[in-house]
């Protein structure tokens, strides 16, 4: 037998509960002892604030949640770890399709699971870049110029074509989509 409690509830506190069983034998009521107490902290479920990767590295965010004592991590439905922080970084493997959600713990008891965010890791392009020469690139959503002045890499940031950074950076942490034409 199981039974729902449907009245509201605040955030990080917890529930008492006993019971006592009631058996009618010939119009008449009898009743056992009452249990012992069992309790329940109810959370509210995690909300996940970013998901994101820089090479094999997917990294995941997600608000507090009041009366949480750690976080169940899962990727594709799987527990992959627990951390007392709000925040886990996962190595993964590029080319793939990766689905993540976060689930608060108190004790024995289990938020629900967060809403399922999703990652796909691409691969790192291939480039070819001969000297002295200009390419322009999409890094994280900004455009940028790779250029190759002996032997070093060197990246600016561009926006609507005004330098706002240079970088040096080996080729190998960048994760580069080449802009046509």
């Amino acid at each position: 037998m199981t039974w729902t409690d449907n009245n509201s509830k605040s955030d990080g506190t917890t529930y008492y509960y006993k019971i006592k069983t009631v058996t009618n034998r010939g119009g008449n009521e009898f009743y056992s002892d009452y249990s012992n107490y069992a309790s329940a902290t109810y959370m509210r479920m995690p909300e996940v604030k970013s998901l994101v990767n820089i090479g094999k590295v997917v990294s995941i965010t997600w608000g507090s949640v009041a009366g949480a004592l750690k976080y169940n991590v899962y990727r594709d439905s799987k527990l992959i770890g627990t951390t007392t922080s709000t925040s886990y970084s996962d190595t993964a493997t590029l080319g793939t399709s990766y689905d993540y959600s976060i689930q608060a713990v108190a004790g024995t008891s289990l938020s629900t699971k967060s809403a399922v965010k999703s990652i796909r890791l691409l691969q790192t392009p291939t480039l070819t870049v001969s000297s002295n020469t200009i390419h322009h690139y999409v890094y994280h959503g900004l455009i940028i110029a790779l250029t190759h002045l002996m032997g070093i890499f060197y990246i600016e940031q561009q926006v609507k074509t005004v330098l706002t950074a240079k970088y040096i950076l080996p080729l190998t942490e960048l994760n580069l989509i080449q802009i046509q034409g």
